[in-house]
């Protein structure tokens, strides 16, 4: 059948996104060009359409390369969606759109924020890290010093006691215990 296609990325709506050389383009189930590597960038397809970056100018093509009508979203993805959702920017406030370009739920100023990952967003917010759901509500509030994105199932958090592993939930799941105490007499 052919070389095992290198650089991929999982087939979404039957087109695989593929790089050769510095360039994207999209092959169908067979491993043909179903559209040609010619893009500066591209993301997979979702519900019959992917953006794609010709020189400086982002445009939404469907399963054919065609480009669909100008794309009047006011905001624009500054990450991969994850979880249905794509962390956008405006000026200097942050929030989520859907795969429609439509905002899950109000832009608000965060000092960071990150993709979904089981379920949870990590923001930092007056310095402090913790976690949105998708609604947008602060389900594990802004506690932490440093905070990583959920994996397994687990979030790596640092607090005033030291290290710990919290659940979606913001349950410890385990925590450092801190060395003995020395007293010098």
């Amino acid at each position: 059948m052919g070389e095992p296609l290198k650089n991929a990325n999982p087939f979404s709506n039957g087109r695989l996104l593929v790089i050769e050389g510095f360039s994207w383009g999209y092959k169908d189930a067979t491993g043909a060009w179903a559209i040609p590597a010619k893009y500066n960038d591209a993301q997979n397809f979702q519900n019959g359409s992917a953006r794609a970056q010709e020189g400086a100018k982002w445009i939404t093509i469907d399963v054919q390369g065609n480009m669909l009508a100008e794309d009047k979203r006011r905001l624009k993805p500054i990450e991969a969606v994850s979880e249905g959702l794509a962390l956008a920017r405006e000026n200097d406030v942050l929030g989520w759109i859907d795969a429609k370009g439509e905002l899950a739920f109000p832009l608000r100023k965060y000092d960071e924020a990150h993709s979904f990952a089981a379920g949870r967003a990590r923001i930092k917010l007056d310095g402090l890290y913790g976690y949105l759901d998708p609604t947008g509500a602060l389900k594990i509030p802004n506690i932490y010093f440093s905070a990583t994105d959920f994996r397994h199932g687990l979030a790596l958090v640092q607090t005033r006691d030291g290290s710990a592993y919290i659940d979606p939930e913001g349950k410890t799941v385990w925590k450092s215990t801190p060395p003995p105490r020395i007293e010098l007499k």
